[in-house]
């Protein structure tokens, strides 16, 4: 998950990436995780922050649950998503409006003991004619599979939501935020196959057998430098170190293999003197901490491993570095014919992205009501987005006025939007017959949110 200053957890792409501060609709929220999904999350955690530096830490998810629980909902569901306002200066004149989201649980379920460290047992059963799921915790002792009462809830499941198109599959998981252990004890249609281990000398292994202990071969694997390394998002991470034995040479057919939590990447190249390379793809490395460790083997045999070095990929932002707060539309004579006004010079509006090459985001435009400031009459027109032979209004709904690709190597990430508008494209004011003359106000609202990669 990402690295943040405070105790962050559900973004693990399972709910909504709230880490825009600005980001007004939770539709564009719901649009950031797997689609046509039901969740059922294990929350040891409170993560319920309301104070006005909540907008962008995607720490107020358990606004007014009671944790540790256990609850569902459905991640692509803009509905799932309760917003929570920070006012900007001058009413979000000034400076924007501001944003925190909080889940609305399904089938809040209090655990009291979920955050204790221990095993915890689950059972979930699917009813497909009532469309159900029920979820018991704790309904049998971990440690002597005794059946116990536990803790229930039943919740009903809209396949709907999760299966839109009615074909009868669906497909599950797990994740976690910071212990990946998952036994299954039990799974639908489980088929056990009987099987044998075998030892090198082809003897058959069974509870009564005993085997030599391995030979212990003297190999050290250290990795240089610092135990913590950081790496910007999207970003490859590069580790060196060094392989050291105490005979005169490396044992013969040793391998060393790079684990990144867990998972095994393709054995390095050790030179004749013990020098290795890793170079990990920024493809396996995850938003936040990343545990990575050499494993040396010789044939199938651990013979030694490195001390873990950790992995920070630190989390960027999408931010506005500069935004108009007074900008207009130049002077015109009462229209006898429609119309379309050029800008007044000086729109400002600059997009700085952070997060890494490749990351994408989209900037979102709504306009209110313009109206006469001495009548307070509506104005005959509205202001539209002009893209090449296409208009666009701009109304009260969020409308996409810009998608971009986001390359570190340009401007360190800042894109000015004004500077790909020429007079005759970007935001004008559709002016119509009928405007009576005077001064029109109205207010333009700039979103920007994570575009889908």
């Amino acid at each position: 998950m990402p690295k943040f200053t405070t105790p962050i957890a559900e973004t693990l792409g399972v709910w909504g990436v709230d880490t825009t501060p600005t980001q007004s609709s939770a539709k564009a929220l719901s649009q950031t995780v797997i689609q046509n999904s039901w969740a059922l999350a294990f929350d040891a955690g409170n993560h319920a922050q309301t104070n006005a530096q909540a907008p962008g830490q995607a720490n107020s998810f358990d606004v007014g649950a009671t944790s540790p629980h256990v609850a569902a909902g459905y991640p692509g569901a803009a509905a799932t998503y309760q917003s929570h306002k920070v006012s900007g200066a001058l009413g979000g004149l000034l400076t924007p409006n501001q944003y925190a989201y909080s889940l609305v649980h399904q089938g809040l379920l209090p655990v009291a003991d979920l955050a204790n460290g221990q095993w915890h047992h689950v059972t979930l059963r699917w009813r497909a004619a009532a469309r159900t799921m029920t979820v018991t915790v704790n309904d049998r002792n971990p440690r002597t599979n005794a059946a116990q009462t536990g803790q229930r809830r039943t919740m009903a499941v809209d396949l709907n939501q999760v299966d839109p198109s009615h074909t009868g599959y669906a497909r599950w998981g797990f994740t976690a935020t910071s212990d990946p252990l998952v036994v299954l004890t039990q799974l639908p249609q489980r088929t056990v196959a009987p099987g044998k281990v075998t030892s090198r000398t082809t003897k058959a292994i069974t509870t009564q057998t005993t085997t030599s202990r391995a030979t212990q071969i003297p190999v050290t694997v250290r990795l240089r430098g610092a135990q913590t390394i950081k790496v910007a998002p999207l970003q490859r991470a590069v580790l060196s170190g060094q392989v050291t034995a105490t005979a005169s040479r490396l044992p013969a057919g040793l391998r060393v293999t790079p684990v990144v939590d867990g998972h095994r990447l393709a054995p390095v190249r050790v030179t004749a003197t013990g020098q290795l390379t890793t170079d990990i793809a920024a493809a396996r490395l995850q938003p936040g901490t990343n545990r990575v460790k050499w494993v040396a083997r010789i044939g199938t045999r651990q013979v030694a491993q490195s001390p873990t070095t950790t992995v920070d990929v630190t989390p960027g932002q999408l931010t506005f570095t500069a935004l108009s707060t007074t900008a207009g539309f130049q002077r015109t004579k009462l229209p006898t014919t429609s119309e379309l006004v050029p800008r007044q010079a000086g729109w400002q509006i600059e997009v700085q992205d952070t997060r890494g090459t490749g990351s994408r985001w989209t900037l979102l435009a709504q306009a209110g009501r313009f109206t006469n400031r001495a009548t307070g009459r509506p104005m005959a027109g509205t202001p539209v987005f002009v893209n090449g032979q296409t208009m666009t209004p701009l109304g009260t709904t969020p409308t996409p006025i810009m998608t971009h690709t986001t390359n570190d190597g340009r401007a360190a990430g800042k894109t000015n939007v004004v500077a790909h508008w020429s007079t005759k494209t970007g935001v004008l004011l559709h002016a119509q017959p009928g405007t009576a003359a005077g001064r029109y106000q109205g207010k333009l609202t700039w979103t920007l949110t994570n575009a889908p990669e």
